[in-house]
This record gives C-alpha cells, sequence and structure tokens, in this order.
C-alpha cells in the first residue's frame, strides 16, 4: 500500500504541476486574474502531492498530513476559482491520505513482528 502512494503521488506531481503551470501561463495571457491565483495554489497542491510521495514508504503518517493539506487546498481552490480541476485532485489527495492512514498500520504491524 505504501509503495503504490508513493509511485501514485509522485506521479500526480507531474500532472498537477504541469497542469497549474499551464493554467496559470493561459491565465496571465488572458488576464484573468482569479484563475492565476489558482493555478499558484495549484502548484502548491503539487508540491503537497510530491511530499506525500516522498515520505509515504517509511513515513506514512507525515505523508498523510501533507496529502490532507494537500485535499484541503485543493477543494478551497476548485470550490472558489475557475480552476474546478483542483476540487478533483483535492478529492484524490483525500483518498491518498486515507490509503497512507491504512499502509501507517500495516507499517506498526511490521515493525511488532520484528
Amino acid at each position: 500500500m505504501r509503495l503504490a502512494v508513493t509511485i501514485i503521488c509522485l506521479i500526480l506531481f507531474v500532472i498537477i504541476s504541469f497542469q497549474a503551470c499551464t493554467v496559470g501561463v493561459g491565465s496571465g495571457i488572458l488576464g484573468d486574474e482569479e484563475t492565476q491565483e489558482g493555478a499558484s495554489v495549484g502548484i502548491l497542491v503539487g508540491f503537497t502531492f510530491m511530499l506525500g510521495g516522498a515520505f509515504a514508504y517509511k513515513l506514512p503518517k507525515v505523508a498523510m498530513v501533507f496529502l490532507l493539506i494537500g485535499g484541503l487546498l485543493g477543494l478551497a481552490v476548485g470550490g472558489t476559482t475557475d480552476f474546478s480541476d483542483m476540487s478533483i485532485w483535492g478529492g484524490v489527495a483525500i483518498i491518498l491520505a486515507i490509503m497512507s492512514y491504512i499502509g501507517s498500520r500495516g507499517l506498526k504491524k511490521e515493525k511488532e513482528g520484528k
């Protein structure tokens, strides 16, 4: 479970960051400040995915915290700006946080078994 969360987070980090950069550049060209601000927070959400993926294997509870922060930011941005894709990424982050929590319980069982 922890390895799956790591791989998924790192792949989604690339996708989310690329999408947020593209939206930010496009909205900057069109002069849409609201969407540009949403894209800036989207880059931050992508960064939380990277941190969640980095910590998911050895420190899954830390990864869970980063993914919950990213999920809440994504849901907030998706609901308040025109960059509504962030709601989807926020939901995915919360699902990955739950998976990370399940992985932390598995890690605890592994340590108890040694």
